[in-house]
């Protein structure tokens, strides 16, 4: 089950322009520690942290890379002006043993088709010590999002992609890396406009994998519901940040 990029590369950004990216405190630590420092974004998209991180630390002597494996993503992120970017996939990244300080992966775990591949090229091109950095949502503390309500169907996609958070950290802690786990989880509303707005862009991935006929029905209600002024839906916070260092 994947989702495909290359027709969704070109209005990514326009999705995800309400979203900041705040400057990223592991790349503060490290820096201070290392004369070169070396990260990679793995599942880099069009780009956006990227070009966020570097806008952040200016000059400071970083060597930023990103990974994709859509050539669409990474044509959206040529055109910020990013260089050192690389088609791959995480289950076999084109890099050499301990090449980078810190590999930091943001919304994209869960379109790992081998998971347990994945971390151990995490583990290989990290040094030692380095950091893994997961962002992501836990679909476990989304209970009541609207867009499980109105299409029911993406609860079933996502727990067939979605690790939970424990599942995670025991991995990597198999894999001698000290965890931290931290989940922001809290209960929210937004405007119904505002989600019909999402559902019909049909960027994010549960919508996206989703057959026609069960995405064409569900956004059917969601459209009646959208018709009443003032309309709300249940839109709740559901942020994993995980931190692993190699010991």
């Amino acid at each position: 089950m994947r989702t495909d990029y290359e027709r969704l590369a070109e209005r990514y950004d326009e999705d995800r322009a309400r979203w900041s990216v705040p400057k990223d405190a592991v790349v503060t630590a490290l820096a201070e520690s290392r004369e070169l420092l070396r990260v990679l974004d793995l599942g880099c998209g069009t780009g956006r942290w990227l070009d966020a991180q570097r806008g952040a630390f200016g000059d400071a002597n970083i060597a930023w890379l990103g990974i994709d494996p859509s050539s669409g993503m990474l044509d959206e992120a040529r055109t910020k002006g990013i260089a050192n970017l690389m088609r791959g996939r995480a289950e076999n990244l084109p890099l050499a043993d301990a090449a980078v300080d810190y590999v930091v992966t943001n919304y994209a775990f869960h379109h790992f088709e081998d998971k347990e591949r994945a971390l151990d090229e995490i583990a290989r091109v990290l040094t030692s010590p380095g950091v893994f950095g997961l962002n992501n949502m836990e679909p476990a503390a989304a209970d009541g999002w609207w867009l499980y309500e109105f299409f029911p169907e993406a609860i079933e996609v996502d727990a067939a992609r979605f690790w939970p958070a424990d599942r995670i950290a025991g991995a990597l802690e198999a894999r001698a890396f000290d965890v931290d786990v931290n989940l922001d989880a809290g209960v929210g509303e937004t405007a119904a406009s505002e989600a019909l707005a999402e559902a019909q862009r049909r960027v994010v991935s549960q919508l996206a994998l989703l057959d026609d006929s069960s995405y064409e029905r569900g956004l059917g209600r969601l459209r009646e519901v959208a018709a009443s002024p003032g309309a709300t839906m249940t839109n709740p916070r559901s942020r994993l940040r995980l931190l692993a260092r190699r010991t």
